[in-house]
């Protein structure tokens, strides 16, 4: 129990420390396509494909190709292992500026709790370990991990048969770097969204709001992202 005292302490005030000093602000646009494949009763595949830009559509800030699979016990948690490919740009203004390669293994643990007036709330709990390229010439990659820890809450829109038509969601995720040892140490961002989820079919559904990412940069920096992030989810 003492070491989940001690990551909770340090999430707390990493959260809080990393509001102050300077701070660089862009605005961008994500987009995001999740496809869904199922295994059966308690297992599925997922491949997402995200696209996201920084000044509008203007400027390619990073692509990520993202599959995992999926394994929902009977108690409801979900479990999950997977494979990052992420493609990090520079901004020079093209589409073909330069970028800088990622390679992310990660495992993830999921579970969510029904409210009693129709509300719920999830918790999910990523760990990654990032083999990102060097651009000096130093070295091809260098290693780290870090812990990912969201907390989403889902609120039906509407009433009876329809309340899983539209729901209000909101979450919060806060980004760790961990050192050698596999302790938590350096706050490395923060995002938080507020938007709705729309059901289009019993295949199909849609989410869509505001988001605000806060990354630290080093030295007292901070870089605030704000977007509109969508994402198409579609169940094979």
């Amino acid at each position: 129990m003492k070491i989940y005292r001690l990551f909770f302490s340090f999430l707390f005030t990493a959260t809080f420390l990393s509001h102050g000093q300077e701070y660089e602000k862009v605005v961008g646009v994500w987009n995001a396509l999740f496809l869904n494949n199922k295994l059966g009763e308690q297992f599925h595949i997922t491949t997402e494909l995200h696209h996201r830009t920084v000044n509008g559509f203007e400027n390619l800030d990073q692509q990520i190709f993202r599959p995992s699979l999926n394994y929902k016990s009977p108690s409801g948690m979900q479990w999950t292992v997977g494979y990052s490919y992420l493609r990090n740009f520079t901004w020079g203004g093209e589409i073909k500026s330069e970028f800088f390669k990622e390679h992310n293994m990660w495992e993830q643990l999921q579970f969510s709790i029904t409210g009693k007036k129709g509300g719920s709330f999830a918790n999910q709990l990523r760990l990654e370990h990032r083999f990102i390229e060097q651009r000096d010439g130093s070295k091809p990659y260098s290693f780290s991990s870090r812990i990912r820890y969201r907390f989403t809450y889902a609120y039906p829109l509407l009433k009876g048969p329809w309340a899983e038509k539209l729901k209000f969601v909101f979450y919060d995720e806060i980004f760790l770097i961990l050192n050698p040892q596999g302790i938590p140490f350096a706050f490395n961002q923060n995002w938080t969204f507020f938007g709705i989820n729309a059901k289009l079919s019993n295949k199909a559904s849609l989410s869509t709001g505001f988001q605000k990412n806060t990354i630290a940069r080093g030295e007292g920096r901070y870089l605030k992202n704000r977007f509109l992030n969508t994402i198409l989810r579609y169940a094979f």
